[in-house]
Protein backbone atom coordinates (compact mmCIF):
# COMPACT_ATOMS: atom_id res chain seq x y z
CA UNK A 1 0.00 0.00 0.00
CA UNK A 2 1.30 3.67 -0.76
CA UNK A 3 1.41 6.85 0.90
CA UNK A 4 -1.47 7.90 -0.67
CA UNK A 5 -3.91 4.99 -0.06
CA UNK A 6 -2.89 5.06 3.48
CA UNK A 7 -3.62 8.03 3.87
CA UNK A 8 -7.39 7.48 2.29
CA UNK A 9 -7.59 4.50 4.62
CA UNK A 10 -7.01 7.19 7.31
CA UNK A 11 -9.02 9.32 6.88
CA UNK A 12 -11.60 7.03 6.33
CA UNK A 13 -11.53 5.61 9.79
CA UNK A 14 -11.89 9.48 10.77
CA UNK A 15 -15.23 9.73 9.06
CA UNK A 16 -16.28 7.17 10.63
CA UNK A 17 -16.23 8.60 13.37
CA UNK A 18 -20.05 9.29 14.83
CA UNK A 19 -21.98 6.77 12.12
CA UNK A 20 -22.62 3.17 12.50
CA UNK A 21 -23.29 2.91 8.63
CA UNK A 22 -19.93 4.85 8.01
CA UNK A 23 -17.96 2.29 10.13
CA UNK A 24 -19.34 -0.66 8.58
CA UNK A 25 -18.09 1.22 5.35
CA UNK A 26 -14.66 1.44 6.77
CA UNK A 27 -14.56 -2.33 7.73
CA UNK A 28 -15.24 -3.29 4.19
CA UNK A 29 -12.68 -1.26 3.01
CA UNK A 30 -9.77 -2.43 5.62
CA UNK A 31 -10.86 -5.78 4.72
CA UNK A 32 -9.99 -5.26 1.43
CA UNK A 33 -6.88 -3.74 1.99
CA UNK A 34 -5.93 -6.11 4.16
CA UNK A 35 -6.74 -9.49 2.47
CA UNK A 36 -9.26 -10.72 4.74
CA UNK A 37 -13.15 -11.85 3.63
CA UNK A 38 -15.07 -10.41 6.53
CA UNK A 39 -14.24 -8.13 9.75
CA UNK A 40 -16.12 -6.98 12.85
CA UNK A 41 -15.89 -4.16 15.15
CA UNK A 42 -16.43 -6.04 18.91
CA UNK A 43 -16.75 -4.43 22.16
CA UNK A 44 -17.32 -5.70 25.73
CA UNK A 45 -16.31 -5.28 29.21
CA UNK A 46 -13.38 -7.26 29.91
CA UNK A 47 -14.71 -9.67 32.61
CA UNK A 48 -17.35 -11.00 30.21
CA UNK A 49 -18.48 -11.73 26.41
CA UNK A 50 -17.95 -9.18 23.59
CA UNK A 51 -20.61 -7.80 21.44
CA UNK A 52 -20.60 -7.06 17.55
CA UNK A 53 -20.77 -3.17 17.29
CA UNK A 54 -20.88 -3.38 12.91
CA UNK A 55 -19.54 -5.64 10.53
CA UNK A 56 -18.38 -6.91 6.96
CA UNK A 57 -18.64 -10.48 5.28
CA UNK A 58 -20.68 -12.25 7.70
CA UNK A 59 -23.81 -14.05 7.18
CA UNK A 60 -26.13 -11.75 9.67
CA UNK A 61 -27.90 -15.09 11.20
CA UNK A 62 -24.53 -15.84 11.96
CA UNK A 63 -23.95 -12.81 13.78
CA UNK A 64 -27.16 -13.04 16.18
CA UNK A 65 -25.72 -16.50 17.05
CA UNK A 66 -22.60 -15.25 17.76
CA UNK A 67 -24.72 -12.96 20.47
CA UNK A 68 -27.21 -15.30 21.36
CA UNK A 69 -24.57 -18.12 21.96
CA UNK A 70 -21.38 -18.33 20.90
CA UNK A 71 -19.77 -15.07 22.26
CA UNK A 72 -20.12 -17.14 25.21
CA UNK A 73 -17.56 -19.38 24.47
CA UNK A 74 -15.34 -17.24 22.87
CA UNK A 75 -11.64 -19.20 23.40
CA UNK A 76 -9.75 -16.58 22.13
CA UNK A 77 -11.31 -13.90 24.65
CA UNK A 78 -9.02 -14.56 27.32
CA UNK A 79 -6.23 -13.56 24.97
CA UNK A 80 -7.55 -10.26 23.98
CA UNK A 81 -8.22 -9.51 27.60
CA UNK A 82 -4.13 -9.67 27.89
CA UNK A 83 -3.88 -8.13 24.65
CA UNK A 84 -1.51 -4.84 25.11
CA UNK A 85 -3.66 -2.03 23.74
CA UNK A 86 -2.53 -0.63 20.66
CA UNK A 87 -0.97 -4.16 19.69
CA UNK A 88 -2.11 -6.38 16.22
CA UNK A 89 -1.94 -10.15 17.18
CA UNK A 90 -2.71 -13.51 14.59
CA UNK A 91 -5.08 -15.32 16.57
CA UNK A 92 -2.49 -18.40 17.06
CA UNK A 93 -0.61 -15.77 19.04
CA UNK A 94 -3.73 -15.76 21.05
CA UNK A 95 -4.83 -19.43 20.83
CA UNK A 96 -2.54 -21.84 19.34
CA UNK A 97 -4.29 -24.01 16.33
CA UNK A 98 -4.55 -27.14 18.13
CA UNK A 99 -6.43 -25.89 20.80
CA UNK A 100 -8.64 -23.83 19.25
CA UNK A 101 -9.72 -26.88 17.07
CA UNK A 102 -10.83 -28.51 19.81
CA UNK A 103 -13.46 -26.03 20.96
CA UNK A 104 -16.97 -25.56 19.92
CA UNK A 105 -16.49 -22.14 18.50
CA UNK A 106 -14.56 -23.63 16.20
CA UNK A 107 -16.35 -26.39 15.16
CA UNK A 108 -19.79 -24.61 15.08
CA UNK A 109 -19.14 -21.49 14.40
CA UNK A 110 -16.18 -20.72 12.57
CA UNK A 111 -15.77 -23.94 10.11
CA UNK A 112 -19.68 -23.79 9.20
CA UNK A 113 -18.89 -20.16 7.79
CA UNK A 114 -15.79 -21.53 5.73
CA UNK A 115 -13.15 -19.56 7.73
CA UNK A 116 -9.94 -20.87 7.75
CA UNK A 117 -8.63 -20.88 11.55
CA UNK A 118 -5.73 -17.75 10.94
CA UNK A 119 -7.34 -13.99 11.19
CA UNK A 120 -5.91 -11.23 13.14
CA UNK A 121 -6.47 -8.96 15.82
CA UNK A 122 -6.29 -5.40 16.79
CA UNK A 123 -6.86 -4.43 20.58
CA UNK A 124 -7.82 -0.25 20.23
CA UNK A 125 -9.33 0.34 23.39
CA UNK A 126 -9.59 -0.90 27.07
CA UNK A 127 -10.88 1.13 30.19
CA UNK A 128 -13.23 1.07 33.07
CA UNK A 129 -16.24 0.90 30.33
CA UNK A 130 -14.65 -2.50 28.88
CA UNK A 131 -12.58 -2.51 25.38
CA UNK A 132 -13.23 -2.59 22.12
CA UNK A 133 -10.89 -4.69 18.77
CA UNK A 134 -11.07 -5.16 15.14
CA UNK A 135 -10.91 -8.74 14.09
CA UNK A 136 -10.21 -9.90 10.40
CA UNK A 137 -10.53 -13.59 9.31
CA UNK A 138 -10.67 -14.91 5.67
CA UNK A 139 -12.14 -17.43 3.68
CA UNK A 140 -9.73 -18.35 1.06
CA UNK A 141 -6.70 -20.21 1.52
CA UNK A 142 -5.07 -17.86 -1.05
CA UNK A 143 -5.72 -14.96 1.09
CA UNK A 144 -4.67 -16.01 4.45
CA UNK A 145 -0.64 -15.06 3.88
CA UNK A 146 -1.81 -11.69 2.71
CA UNK A 147 -3.94 -11.32 6.16
CA UNK A 148 -0.72 -12.77 7.96
CA UNK A 149 1.40 -10.22 6.22
CA UNK A 150 -0.61 -7.46 6.86
CA UNK A 151 0.07 -7.09 10.28
CA UNK A 152 3.02 -4.64 10.14
CA UNK A 153 0.25 -2.37 8.47
CA UNK A 154 -2.35 -2.97 10.88
CA UNK A 155 0.33 -2.05 13.41
CA UNK A 156 0.89 1.06 11.21
CA UNK A 157 -2.52 2.08 11.66
CA UNK A 158 -3.50 1.01 14.76
CA UNK A 159 -2.96 4.90 16.59
CA UNK A 160 -4.95 6.55 14.06
CA UNK A 161 -7.54 3.90 14.69
CA UNK A 162 -7.89 4.21 18.26
CA UNK A 163 -8.24 8.19 17.97
CA UNK A 164 -10.75 7.81 14.95
CA UNK A 165 -12.92 4.97 17.59
CA UNK A 166 -12.17 7.10 20.92
CA UNK A 167 -13.76 10.25 18.81
CA UNK A 168 -16.59 7.98 17.82
CA UNK A 169 -17.17 7.55 21.14
CA UNK A 170 -17.69 10.84 22.57
CA UNK A 171 -19.35 11.74 19.57
CA UNK A 172 -21.61 9.10 20.40
CA UNK A 173 -22.03 10.23 24.29
CA UNK A 174 -22.88 13.87 23.37
CA UNK A 175 -25.52 12.48 20.40
CA UNK A 176 -26.78 10.75 23.92
CA UNK A 177 -26.52 13.85 26.07
CA UNK A 178 -28.32 15.61 23.37
CA UNK A 179 -31.07 12.99 23.48
CA UNK A 180 -32.05 13.35 26.96
CA UNK A 181 -31.84 17.14 27.12
CA UNK A 182 -34.52 17.08 24.12
CA UNK A 183 -36.59 14.51 26.46
CA UNK A 184 -36.37 17.04 28.90
CA UNK A 185 -37.88 19.78 27.03
CA UNK A 186 -40.19 17.53 25.61
CA UNK A 187 -41.37 16.71 29.17
CA UNK A 188 -41.71 20.51 30.14
CA UNK A 189 -44.06 21.23 27.09
CA UNK A 190 -41.97 24.23 25.61
CA UNK A 191 -42.84 25.07 22.22
CA UNK A 192 -38.68 25.12 21.14
CA UNK A 193 -37.42 25.30 17.55
CA UNK A 194 -33.72 24.96 16.73
CA UNK A 195 -32.78 26.64 13.29
CA UNK A 196 -29.40 25.96 11.25
CA UNK A 197 -27.62 28.98 10.07
CA UNK A 198 -29.29 28.71 6.56
CA UNK A 199 -32.54 28.75 8.41
CA UNK A 200 -33.80 25.51 8.15
CA UNK A 201 -35.46 23.79 11.35
CA UNK A 202 -33.13 21.37 12.68
CA UNK A 203 -35.40 20.10 15.03
CA UNK A 204 -38.55 20.93 17.48
CA UNK A 205 -39.67 20.00 20.98
CA UNK A 206 -42.95 17.94 20.98
CA UNK A 207 -45.13 20.72 21.80
CA UNK A 208 -43.32 22.73 18.65
CA UNK A 209 -44.06 20.43 16.15
CA UNK A 210 -48.10 19.87 17.06
CA UNK A 211 -48.06 23.56 17.28
CA UNK A 212 -46.72 23.54 14.05
CA UNK A 213 -48.87 21.36 12.60
CA UNK A 214 -51.77 22.91 13.45
CA UNK A 215 -50.92 25.68 10.84
CA UNK A 216 -52.51 28.71 12.76
CA UNK A 217 -50.33 31.34 11.70
CA UNK A 218 -46.95 29.38 12.15
CA UNK A 219 -46.45 26.64 10.38
CA UNK A 220 -43.06 24.24 8.96
CA UNK A 221 -42.88 24.65 4.71
CA UNK A 222 -40.00 23.10 2.93
CA UNK A 223 -38.30 22.82 6.30
CA UNK A 224 -38.16 26.55 7.27
CA UNK A 225 -40.41 28.38 9.67
CA UNK A 226 -42.58 30.42 8.23
CA UNK A 227 -45.15 32.58 9.66
CA UNK A 228 -48.22 34.09 7.47
CA UNK A 229 -48.38 37.35 9.17
CA UNK A 230 -46.71 39.85 11.31
CA UNK A 231 -47.85 42.36 14.02
CA UNK A 232 -45.43 45.50 13.83
CA UNK A 233 -42.20 45.56 12.12
CA UNK A 234 -40.16 42.87 13.10
CA UNK A 235 -40.90 39.94 10.53
CA UNK A 236 -39.43 36.59 11.04
CA UNK A 237 -37.16 36.70 8.47
CA UNK A 238 -35.18 39.77 10.34
CA UNK A 239 -35.22 38.69 13.48
CA UNK A 240 -33.45 34.79 11.88
CA UNK A 241 -31.04 36.95 9.83
CA UNK A 242 -29.97 39.00 12.95
CA UNK A 243 -29.36 35.89 14.94
CA UNK A 244 -27.45 34.34 12.26
CA UNK A 245 -25.23 37.35 11.07
CA UNK A 246 -21.80 36.38 11.05
CA UNK A 247 -20.73 39.22 12.71
CA UNK A 248 -22.70 37.57 15.65
CA UNK A 249 -21.07 33.92 15.36
CA UNK A 250 -18.51 34.52 18.69
CA UNK A 251 -20.98 36.21 21.06
CA UNK A 252 -24.73 36.79 21.85
CA UNK A 253 -26.57 39.41 20.49
CA UNK A 254 -30.06 40.94 21.51
CA UNK A 255 -32.88 38.67 21.15
CA UNK A 256 -35.56 39.05 18.53
CA UNK A 257 -39.18 38.87 19.06
CA UNK A 258 -42.14 38.32 16.91
CA UNK A 259 -45.84 38.51 16.67
CA UNK A 260 -47.58 36.47 15.02
CA UNK A 261 -50.95 36.71 13.61
CA UNK A 262 -53.43 33.95 13.90
CA UNK A 263 -56.51 33.26 10.89
CA UNK A 264 -58.24 31.11 14.19
CA UNK A 265 -58.66 34.67 15.66
CA UNK A 266 -57.04 33.72 18.72
CA UNK A 267 -54.38 35.79 20.64
CA UNK A 268 -51.09 36.41 18.49
CA UNK A 269 -47.85 33.69 18.88
CA UNK A 270 -45.23 35.13 20.49
CA UNK A 271 -41.92 34.62 19.06
CA UNK A 272 -38.95 34.44 20.96
CA UNK A 273 -35.52 34.61 18.99
CA UNK A 274 -32.43 33.92 20.44
CA UNK A 275 -28.55 33.73 18.33
CA UNK A 276 -26.90 30.80 19.29
CA UNK A 277 -22.46 31.19 19.33
CA UNK A 278 -20.70 28.66 16.99
CA UNK A 279 -18.54 27.85 19.86
CA UNK A 280 -21.83 26.60 22.17
CA UNK A 281 -23.45 24.38 19.22
CA UNK A 282 -22.25 20.78 20.15
CA UNK A 283 -22.17 17.71 17.70
CA UNK A 284 -25.40 16.94 16.75
CA UNK A 285 -26.20 20.45 16.67
CA UNK A 286 -23.64 21.67 14.69
CA UNK A 287 -24.74 24.45 12.41
CA UNK A 288 -27.10 25.50 14.90
CA UNK A 289 -27.84 29.47 14.58
CA UNK A 290 -31.04 30.21 16.34
CA UNK A 291 -33.25 29.22 19.07
CA UNK A 292 -37.03 29.85 18.52
CA UNK A 293 -38.94 29.67 21.61
CA UNK A 294 -43.15 29.98 21.09
CA UNK A 295 -45.41 31.13 23.49
CA UNK A 296 -49.26 30.14 22.75
CA UNK A 297 -51.14 32.81 24.95
CA UNK A 298 -54.36 30.58 24.33
CA UNK A 299 -52.69 27.76 25.95
CA UNK A 300 -54.27 26.30 28.97
CA UNK A 301 -51.31 27.09 31.88
CA UNK A 302 -51.08 23.54 33.82
CA UNK A 303 -49.11 22.76 36.96
CA UNK A 304 -47.31 19.30 37.78
CA UNK A 305 -48.06 17.49 41.52
CA UNK A 306 -44.67 16.21 41.55
CA UNK A 307 -42.92 19.77 41.44
CA UNK A 308 -45.04 21.72 43.26
CA UNK A 309 -44.59 18.61 46.26
CA UNK A 310 -41.11 19.65 45.98
CA UNK A 311 -41.17 23.33 45.78
CA UNK A 312 -43.57 23.77 48.25
CA UNK A 313 -43.28 20.94 50.85
CA UNK A 314 -46.74 19.95 49.86
CA UNK A 315 -48.35 16.45 51.01
CA UNK A 316 -49.76 14.33 48.54
CA UNK A 317 -53.06 15.18 49.50
CA UNK A 318 -52.62 18.97 49.32
CA UNK A 319 -50.18 18.74 46.08
CA UNK A 320 -53.80 17.61 44.91
CA UNK A 321 -55.72 20.36 45.97
CA UNK A 322 -53.68 22.47 45.25
CA UNK A 323 -53.21 21.18 41.19
CA UNK A 324 -57.30 21.15 40.75
CA UNK A 325 -57.48 24.53 42.22
CA UNK A 326 -54.77 25.82 39.53
CA UNK A 327 -56.75 24.11 36.78
CA UNK A 328 -59.90 26.20 37.65
CA UNK A 329 -61.76 24.35 39.96
CA UNK A 330 -63.97 25.87 42.45
CA UNK A 331 -63.69 24.82 46.06
CA UNK A 332 -66.90 23.15 46.00
CA UNK A 333 -65.69 21.50 43.16
CA UNK A 334 -62.48 20.18 44.54
CA UNK A 335 -64.34 19.36 47.36
CA UNK A 336 -66.70 16.80 45.95
CA UNK A 337 -63.52 15.70 43.44
CA UNK A 338 -61.45 14.80 46.54
CA UNK A 339 -64.32 13.48 48.64
CA UNK A 340 -63.37 15.80 51.50
CA UNK A 341 -65.42 17.88 53.69
CA UNK A 342 -65.37 21.44 52.70
CA UNK A 343 -63.58 22.03 56.80
CA UNK A 344 -61.14 20.10 55.38
CA UNK A 345 -60.87 21.93 52.38
CA UNK A 346 -60.05 24.97 54.44
CA UNK A 347 -57.47 23.91 56.32
CA UNK A 348 -56.06 22.69 53.23
CA UNK A 349 -56.05 26.15 51.34
CA UNK A 350 -54.93 27.45 54.90
CA UNK A 351 -52.03 25.57 54.63
CA UNK A 352 -51.16 26.24 51.54
CA UNK A 353 -51.64 29.91 51.60
CA UNK A 354 -48.53 29.36 54.64
CA UNK A 355 -46.66 26.95 52.49
CA UNK A 356 -46.56 29.17 49.12
CA UNK A 357 -46.75 32.73 50.97
CA UNK A 358 -50.19 33.80 49.72
CA UNK A 359 -53.02 35.39 51.34
CA UNK A 360 -55.97 34.95 48.96
CA UNK A 361 -57.23 32.34 46.49
CA UNK A 362 -56.33 34.33 43.55
CA UNK A 363 -52.90 34.86 44.32
CA UNK A 364 -52.16 31.10 44.97
CA UNK A 365 -53.28 30.47 41.82
CA UNK A 366 -51.50 32.77 40.23
CA UNK A 367 -48.01 31.72 41.83
CA UNK A 368 -49.40 27.97 41.06
CA UNK A 369 -49.65 28.92 37.57
CA UNK A 370 -46.67 30.80 36.82
CA UNK A 371 -43.64 29.27 38.66
CA UNK A 372 -41.70 26.60 38.20
CA UNK A 373 -44.39 23.77 38.44
CA UNK A 374 -45.73 24.94 34.91
CA UNK A 375 -42.77 23.59 33.26
CA UNK A 376 -42.93 20.08 33.52
CA UNK A 377 -46.17 18.00 32.67
CA UNK A 378 -47.48 15.02 34.54
CA UNK A 379 -47.83 11.96 32.45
Amino acid sequence: MDEEDFGRLVQAAYSAAGSHEAWVRFLDRYASAMGASAAWLVHGPSNSSFSVDAHVGFDPRWVQAFHERYRYVNPYHAGLVNMPVGRCHHMRDLLPDQEAMRTEFYTDFVVPQGFHIAGTALKLFADHRGMSGIALHSRAEASVDALIESLPLQQRLSGHLQSALALHQRMVELESVNLDLWAAVGASGLCLVLCYRNGFIKVCSAGADALLRRADGVSCRGGHLVLERTRGSTSLASALGHAMDPAHAGRYSQPQVVHALRPSGLGDYELLILPVPERHASFGLRGLRAMVFIHDPEAQATSSAAVLKALYELTDREACVALSLATGDSPHAVAVKLRISRETLKTHQKTLYQKTGTHRHAELVAKLLGGLARLTRDE
